[in-house]
């Protein structure tokens, strides 16, 4: 589920539609969509998980996406520059390559959040360690 056509831009208006992408293929959804294309305004109905991860997704900046793909070699530094100045189009831009790198890299981030969470949760509510610091 990669985003596709020729019109597609990336810039930092278009986070959302590769969250889009990741949701789709990560989230248990009942419906999903873009209301304006080329803004962030995005619907989404899903579980309460499914929310929990569409909000860490879309608080990852462009900047993030593009440092990614750089360390990636999928783009070089001048073309990310580029993309941020022209807000986003750039001729021999590699969508689908950029695209599958940056769901893999929120699926990461999203991984990594969540195992924190799990942690931090265990943490709060295990007793017997404030017991011994006691």
């Amino acid at each position: 589920m990669i985003p596709q056509g020729e019109d597609t831009i990336i810039s930092a208006i278009n986070v959302g539609r590769y969250v889009l992408a990741y949701l789709k293929q990560k989230v248990p959804f009942v419906q999903m969509n873009a209301i304006r294309r080329y803004y962030d305004d995005i619907a989404v109905v899903t579980n309460e998980e499914g929310l929990w991860i569409a909000k860490r997704a879309l608080e990852i900046p462009i900047e993030d996406f593009l440092k990614n793909a750089i360390a990636q070699n999928i783009i070089d530094n001048k073309m990310a520059d580029e993309l941020l100045k022209t807000n986003g189009f750039f001729a021999s831009f590699p969508k689908t390559t950029f695209t599958e790198a940056n769901i893999k890299y929120i699926d990461d981030i999203i991984k990594a959040k969540k195992e924190w969470e799990v942690l931090r949760k265990a943490v709060e509510e295990e007793n017997e360690w404030l017991e011994e610091i006691r």
